[in-house]
């Protein structure tokens, strides 16, 4: 996926932020920050380069989707590759640290329970053949390298 065409409609610029690599994606106003997903083990800003632009486009705000490390050369807790998890993260972070809150999160199925054992994961059981709560246990312990998920 990283390397099918550019979106049309919007600019994009290799970047950096925080020290890691990113990806701008711009149109006009306003920014957002978008976190790929990956279920920790796999994404980046390019292959999120596509619904990153729709968003740009959707809402003519300016994104920067960045680049984190990944599991299993980064796991627990240096590496992070759930982008609905640090979306949230990252806000709760500026709440606390007294920084600028965002506007608004928007999470796309966010992994917030490393356990799996929550009633969520069995209402679309079946519906989704990548994320089932098998799969998400297998990729999830590549980033829990022996660690305790709770």
């Amino acid at each position: 996926m990283a390397g099918s065409p550019s979106p049309v409609g919007v600019t994009l610029a290799p970047s950096a932020l925080g020290g890691r690599p990113a990806l701008e994606i711009e149109r006009e106003d306003g920014a957002i920050l978008y976190f790929h997903r990956g279920t920790r083990v796999c994404g980046s800003s390019a292959t999120a380069q596509h619904i990153t632009a729709a968003l740009v486009r959707r809402t003519g705000a300016r994104a920067v989707s960045l680049d984190y490390r990944l599991a299993p050369e980064h796991p627990f807790p240096a590496g992070d590759s759930a982008g609905g998890g640090l979306s949230i993260m990252t806000a709760l972070a500026a709440r606390d640290a007294d920084l600028p809150r965002p506007a608004g999160v928007v999470a796309f199925a966010p992994e917030l329970d490393a356990t799996r054992s929550g009633e969520s994961m069995t209402p679309k059981g079946g519906i989704d053949p990548l994320f089932t709560r098998r799969s998400l246990v297998r990729q999830g312990a590549h980033y829990l390298a022996r660690q305790d998920p709770r």
